[in-house]
C-alpha cells in the first residue's frame, strides 16, 4: 500500500550526437572502385552544418514564436546544460535558412493581397546596420494585418513606395489607416479606399 503523490519534471538535455561510419579498403583491384569506401553522412539541413534539425526548430520557434533574442536562449544552453554554442553559428545559419522561406513568404503576401479588408500601420524600428547614402539607424516596420494574413515589412523608408509595393495596382478593398500621406496615395489606383481610424484623432 501506498500514498501516491505527482511533481512535474523536465528531463529534455541537449546533447551531442557521434556519428560513426566504418570504413571500408579495397581487397581487389577492380578498375573504378576506389581505394576506400566510406557510408554517406546523414542528411543535415545546413550541408556540414554541426547543429541537428531537432536544434534548428528549438531555435525557430525560441525566436519567432516566443520572441527572446538568440543571445538569451544560448546563455540558457549554456547555464542549464553546459551546452557552449557561439553566437555566429547559429547568425550564421539562420543566415542560409532565409531561402526556405521565401516561398512561404511570398505565398502570405500573395494570401494578403487577395483579401479585401485591412489595417495599416507603420512605425519607427532601429536596425543598427550601415547603408549606403543613409544618416542614422531610423528603419520603419510596416504591417498589413487582413482577416487571414499578416505582413510585415521592414524598410528604411517611410515613403509611399512601402504601401504601394505592398497592394501592388490590382489589390481592391478598404484599408483602416490613419491619416498619414503615404496611405492616401494607394487612391489612385481607384481599386483602394482609406477608412481613417479615429485612435489618433481621439489623443
Amino acid at each position: 500500500m501506498t500514498e501516491d503523490s505527482e511533481e512535474v519534471v523536465v528531463e529534455v538535455r541537449a546533447h551531442r550526437r557521434v556519428i560513426k561510419r566504418k570504413r571500408y579498403k579495397r581487397t581487389c583491384q577492380c578498375p573504378g572502385t576506389p581505394a576506400i569506401v566510406t557510408a554517406p553522412v546523414p542528411v543535415k539541413l545546413i550541408s556540414k552544418g554541426s547543429l541537428h534539425l531537432s536544434f534548428w526548430v528549438m531555435v525557430l520557434l525560441d525566436k519567432f514564436l516566443f520572441q527572446r533574442p538568440t543571445y538569451r536562449l544560448l546563455m540558457d544552453l549554456r547555464l542549464t546544460q553546459g551546452l557552449d554554442i557561439a553566437q555566429g553559428t547559429v547568425t550564421g545559419g539562420l543566415k542560409r535558412l532565409v531561402p526556405l522561406f521565401e516561398l512561404v513568404y511570398e505565398a502570405i503576401i500573395a494570401k494578403n493581397r487577395s483579401d479585401s479588408r485591412w489595417h495599416a500601420d507603420e512605425t519607427r524600428w532601429l536596425v543598427f546596420v550601415e547603408l549606403e547614402g543613409k544618416q542614422g539607424h531610423k528603419w520603419y516596420l510596416w504591417v498589413f494585418r487582413s482577416q487571414t494574413t499578416v505582413v510585415y515589412v521592414l524598410d528604411p523608408s517611410r515613403s509611399a513606395s512601402v504601401p504601394q509595393a505592398h497592394f501592388g495596382e490590382e489589390a481592391e478593398g478598404i484599408i483602416s489607416a490613419d491619416r498619414y500621406s503615404s496611405y492616401k496615395v494607394l487612391l489612385k489606383y481607384g481599386k483602394l479606399l482609406i477608412a481613417f481610424c479615429w485612435a489618433p484623432v481621439s489623443l
